[in-house]
This record gives C-alpha cells, structure tokens and sequence, in this order.
C-alpha cells in the first residue's frame, strides 16, 4: 500500500470536510487516495491495450 504525503493528506480531509460535511480520518484519506491510485493505474492499463501496436524497425 502506497503511504501519500502528509500534505496531500490534509487536502483530503480538507475537501471531504467543506464538500460533503464529512470528516474523515487521516487513515480513511489514505485509503481513499490508495483507490484512486488503484483506478487511475486500472484505467492506464485499459487505455495502453487500446493503442495500436507499433512496428518495430
């Protein structure tokens, strides 16, 4: 599991507290910003497999 930055951390909890009234822990920020890891790299990967392969010269 991928430990972010303390700073990044704070946003974070920053945002879900004056978006959504929510305050959440520095470990749930975390996890959140682990799942939005996750999926971005999911949706790389996805988008890699649709580019045409290159010829080799």
């Amino acid at each position: 599991m991928q430990q972010f930055s303390q700073l990044l951390e704070q946003r974070v909890v920053d945002y879900f507290k004056h978006k959504y009234g929510l305050e959440i822990s520095p470990a749930t920020a975390q996890e959140y910003l682990n799942s939005f890891a996750e999926l971005f790299l999911t949706c790389a990967k996805v988008e890699e497999r649709k580019r045409p392969v290159q010829p080799t010269l």
